[in-house]
């Protein structure tokens, strides 16, 4: 077995269009500054000057933005999931569901710890959500995580479970809650 055969877990990138679109924005805030520096009159140095520093901080600081993002999707939130899963000092019978679980980040992590429990997770697939995000690229990376066995993956809203009452141990989420969520009240 070379090293290419070798499989590696991949949680996509959380946000797909909101990095696509800050990549394009800070790209096109320092081709615009560049663009008016060239065409920019010497009589108007300073305003010309002005736009172009402008056009090169507002650019770069959307671009780190970017790079942020991507990085916290590619190696940060894998750092920051060994955490919170061993925080919640699992037993390794128990039961642990994962609401909008997407590629199986939190859910695998948890199963890592479950020797005869499971590790259960449920979403809705939304790629707008995270890049890729389907129950087969979630089953993908518990395979190569070796912790399948232990997981078992449904297609489910978080308002309507099919898990039975009281028959969970623990429950993780990560960035799946949507604004206006209906309340308990």
């Amino acid at each position: 077995m070379n090293r290419h055969d070798i499989l590696r877990p991949d949680y996509g990138v959380d946000a797909p269009g909101v990095v696509r679109g800050l990549w394009v924005g800070g790209l096109a805030c320092i081709l615009l500054a560049f663009v008016v520096r060239l065409a920019g009159s010497a009589q108007h140095s300073t305003l010309v000057t002005s736009i172009f520093v402008c056009g090169l901080i507002i650019g770069g600081v959307t671009l780190i933005g970017a790079m942020a993002m991507l990085w916290s999707s590619k190696f940060g939130k894998l750092i920051e999931r060994k955490y919170l899963i061993s925080s919640l000092k699992l037993k390794p019978y128990e039961t642990v569901l994962d609401v909008g679980c997407g590629r199986g980040l939190l859910l695998n992590e948890a199963a890592k710890y479950l020797e005869s429990g499971k590790a259960i997770g449920v979403d809705l697939w939304q790629s707008r959500d995270q890049s890729g995000n389907t129950m087969e690229a979630t089953i993908a990376n518990a395979r190569a995580e070796s912790v399948a066995e232990r997981v078992e993956v449904k297609t489910a809203d978080m308002w309507s479970l099919p898990i039975e009452d009281e028959s969970v141990d623990a429950v993780v989420s990560s960035l799946a809650i949507p604004e206006g969520a209906p309340s308990s009240e």
